[in-house]
Formats: structure tokens, C-alpha cells, sequence
């Protein structure tokens, strides 16, 4: 359990869900604040990558999910790695925002 949380407090996991074509094909359920690097979830998205792909993943907390420095890093390697554009989407507990690139910039 979380610190500080009762068996009544639910407890936060980042995930990631990776969809192709709008099939869920794979996810990871993260170590807890962030979802490590997985050589797993690189192997979806390089099977698919022919294919429309989606990644989504959460943010604690409720509110407008900014994404983080770390977060636009990973999605210009990913996309550049791929050759293509992934859809990126962020949720936190009641909104979901899709995270577009324009130019250079998220």
C-alpha cells in the first residue's frame, strides 16, 4: 500500500496502453509514479509501426494532464525511431488530453 494511504484511499499506477488500428495490443502497468522503458512495449510499436498507433498513458491527480519534459523527449524519440507520428493521448482522472506536435514544439 502507498504510504499514507488506508485501505479506503485508492492507490495511483501510471500505466501505458499501446493501440493499433484501435485494438488494444499491449500496456504496461508502470513502477508506480512513471512507466519505465520497456523493451516489450518498444517491440509493439515496432511491430505495428505500419499500422495507426496510439499510446496512452496516465497522470496523477485530477485535472488538465500537462505533459512532462521527460514525456515530449520520449515521443520525439519514439516518432523519429518509428518514422511516424504516433497519437499520444495523457489521462488523469477526469480528462483526456491528446498531445500534438507542431513544427518542433508539443
Amino acid at each position: 500500500m502507498t504510504p499514507g494511504a488506508t485501505s479506503s484511499t485508492p492507490t495511483f499506477r501510471e500505466v501505458s496502453v499501446v493501440v493499433a488500428d484501435g485494438e488494444v495490443v499491449g500496456w504496461n502497468e508502470g513502477g508506480g509514479t512513471y512507466v519505465p522503458d520497456s523493451p516489450t512495449t518498444w517491440s509493439l510499436l515496432w511491430a505495428h509501426r505500419a499500422e495507426r498507433l496510439t499510446v496512452a498513458h496516465t497522470h496523477p491527480g485530477k485535472g488538465m494532464p500537462y505533459p512532462s519534459h521527460e514525456d515530449t523527449t520520449t515521443f520525439a524519440a519514439v516518432d523519429a525511431a518509428l518514422g511516424c507520428r504516433v497519437d499520444w493521448l495523457i489521462a488523469s482522472a477526469d480528462v483526456l488530453v491528446r498531445v500534438e506536435r507542431v513544427g518542433t514544439q508539443w
